[in-house]
């Protein structure tokens, strides 16, 4: 109705009596006025209510309500399919990640023509499973090689065994065949102490809390030991452009891996020599030291160049040399610990020459 009874608390009525003029309140949703009149001092209320402002209220409210809810909905909506349409590549690489085992490891992920997350997820996958392969490739050609060089001595030693069983021999005819299964063992613990090498060194990386060696006391310590193992080998040892402080000669680095470098290398100058001589050459080159291992034999072709540096790898020039094929192998990894390099460079006469390269590190607290 528009219009009732109104009731009016008799606090109103004293507030209304006590301004003697307008009086303006609100209850709930109306509004209110009360007005003394003093001709008769009877107090006038007057009461409105916006109906229609306050239905207009509650219907804005209404819309608002299930405006806010259908937005919360369809925004729910449109996350979850846009999060699924995320997660199906993800869940493709997962599944294609678990069926990728040794057997089918050439198998790759695909990849799109963005250059999104999921690409990059693939592409490191990927460059991933290519390490991995080439590491596998190269842990069955080495075991192949390996288990090769192990046949072949004791195939010999087994034929020469045999043969002295089966025929009855003078005792100096006994002797040679002793003799010539003491080479053979001597061959096969040269080769397990090469690959023991290998294995003991292969988790050590390069690190700046090693000690200060001095490459130039390496070489002497080298020289005198492969003295005592080729007693018919002329060593020379000559000293190119030389820094004029000699703590420039030092690096950081194992000094046993670099013993067993230069050892190895000296090793193969004298076994590839037609003269059994080994030149050796250090140099200073700014922070950098070279260190060259000269002889004087058959040179490399430029198709074996590029392998001699693998393991159980022999060039042409090694075929009448009894070896493995891992002494520059092993000094290839030695010095790459070390962050150095090693290259083969054929010059003039017939000279085959081996270059290491180190980088110098000046001592502790200079």
């Amino acid at each position: 109705p528009d219009s009732g009874q109104l009731r009016v608390d008799d606090d109103i009525l004293g507030k209304i009596k006590q301004l003697g003029e307008h009086y303006w309140y609100a209850t709930d949703n109306s509004q209110h006025v009360g007005l003394l009149l003093k001709s008769s001092g009877d107090i006038l209320v007057a009461s409105g209510y916006d109906r229609p402002g306050f239905q207009k209220l509650h219907n804005l409210r209404i819309i608002l309500v299930a405006v806010l809810a259908g937005a919360l909905i369809l925004t729910a909506f449109i996350s979850f399919v846009f999060v699924r349409e995320v997660f199906i590549p993800l869940k493709r690489l997962n599944v294609q990640m678990k069926q990728t085992t040794l057997q089918n490891m050439a198998q790759r992920l695909p990849m799109g023509a963005g250059n999104d997350e999921i690409n990059d997820i693939a592409r490191n996958f990927n460059a991933m499973l290519d390490r991995l392969t080439a590491a596998f490739e190269f842990q069955k050609s080495f075991v192949f090689h390996a288990s090769h060089e192990f046949r072949t001595p004791l195939a010999t030693m087994l034929s020469e065994t045999e043969s002295a069983l089966n025929k009855d021999l003078a005792p100096q005819e006994y002797k040679q065949v002793l003799l010539s299964l003491k080479e053979e063992q001597q061959e096969l613990i040269e080769l397990t102490n090469s690959l023991l090498l290998i294995s003991q060194n292969d988790e050590i990386n390069y690190t700046r809390d090693w000690p200060l060696v001095r490459i130039d006391e390496v070489l002497y310590d080298t020289i005198s030991h492969a003295k005592k193992m080729f007693p018919y080998m002329t060593i020379d040892l000559a000293f190119g452009a030389m820094p004029d402080n000699p703590e420039d000669l030092v690096v950081r680095g194992n000094e046993s891996l670099l013993r067993s470098v230069f050892l190895n290398l000296v090793k193969n100058a004298f076994m590839y020599s037609i003269d059994q001589k080994v030149s050796i050459v250090l140099e200073s080159a700014g922070d950098t030291l070279l260190v060259h291992f000269d002889n004087t034999g058959t040179q490399l072709p430029a198709d074996e160049k590029e392998n001699i540096l693998n393991p159980f790898y022999r060039g042409g020039n090694a075929l009448k040399t009894k070896g493995y094929g891992l002494g520059l192998s092993i000094v290839y990894r030695f010095i790459s610990i070390h962050k150095g390099t090693i290259t083969y460079t054929p010059i003039a006469n017939d000279v085959n020459r081996f270059t290491i390269t180190l980088t110098t590190a000046a001592p502790a607290g200079a």
